[in-house]
């Protein structure tokens, strides 16, 4: 039996067994939730507001049924959906490199320009046909332009993400409580409170959509089993510890905490 981890003697690593292709779908979802995060702050949307959906496009299938909780869980999204339409999200532009087409095609190069801006030519590997002519992928590049808005391209050219950032009532208010349950949180590391102390806890605000949240059943059940709070209160009369907290999210909110017993 294992009893800590970093006192164990690691195997050298030329020992250890090596998975490419697990090695490859985990590169793949690297590459998917950076895109991803990048849009969400490209929208302004905190990893702490959960939304509805990501669908991710791809040109060939990429084997990502068993990695959905790991993208669902470090993006924070409800939904994630595949789709091998790659040409729905994405066109691919050819851009000739001038100088070198007008070494080796001379007075040939309009005509290439004209087929590029066009779109009359065809890929064959890393080669493109084009005008009766064979392009090595030193005479061009591949630019893709998107289609949908709230989309991007991953690092490997060959994926694109696209974010649903429309944020429902009900997701606004999952955010809020997650930002509720960050903060008490903090307080309990700040106050010194052992990882299973239960706690008492008031709540005190005048956001009426904090109000809200705390008058729903459901969403104050996930403050407390996140919190280990026996009773949320509206109040801070039973606490011993208070805390006016302002963030930009939730505004003025006063938080105490009563720390009741240990599991």
């Amino acid at each position: 039996m294992i009893n800590s981890l970093h006192l164990q003697t690691l195997l050298p690593l030329d020992k250890l067994p090596l998975d490419i292709e697990l090695s490859k779908k985990m590169d793949a979802v690297r590459r998917i939730c950076n895109a991803t995060l990048f849009l969400r702050k490209e929208a302004k949307m905190r990893v702490r507001m959960p939304l509805n959906e990501l669908i991710i496009y791809s040109k060939n299938e990429l084997g990502l049924s068993n990695f959905i909780d790991i993208i669902k869980s470090e993006l924070n999204i409800k939904n994630i959906n595949f789709s091998l339409d790659f040409a729905k999200i994405a066109n691919e532009k050819l851009i000739l490199d001038l100088k070198k087409c007008g070494q080796k095609f001379s007075g040939k190069v309009p005509e290439l320009v004209k087929a590029a801006n066009s779109g009359q030519w065809q890929k064959n590997n890393d080669l493109i046909i084009i005008a009766d002519e064979t392009l090595t992928n030193d005479y061009y590049q591949i630019k893709l332009e998107m289609k949908i808005p709230n989309s991007k391209v991953c690092s490997d050219g060959e994926t694109a993400v696209y974010l649903d950032t429309k944020i429902t009532p009900e997701l606004e208010n999952e955010g809020i409580a997650r930002d509720i349950i960050r903060i008490i949180q903090q307080i309990r590391k700040d106050i010194n409170l052992n990882v299973s102390d239960r706690i008492m806890l008031g709540i005190e605000t005048e956001n009426e959509k904090i109000v809200n949240i705390l008058n729903n059943k459901q969403l104050c059940d996930y403050i407390a089993e996140e919190t280990l709070a026996l009773e949320i209160l509206q109040n801070c009369s039973k606490s011993d510890n208070i805390i006016e907290n302002i963030s930009d999210e939730l505004g003025v909110i006063k938080i105490g905490i009563k720390a009741i017993k240990k599991l």
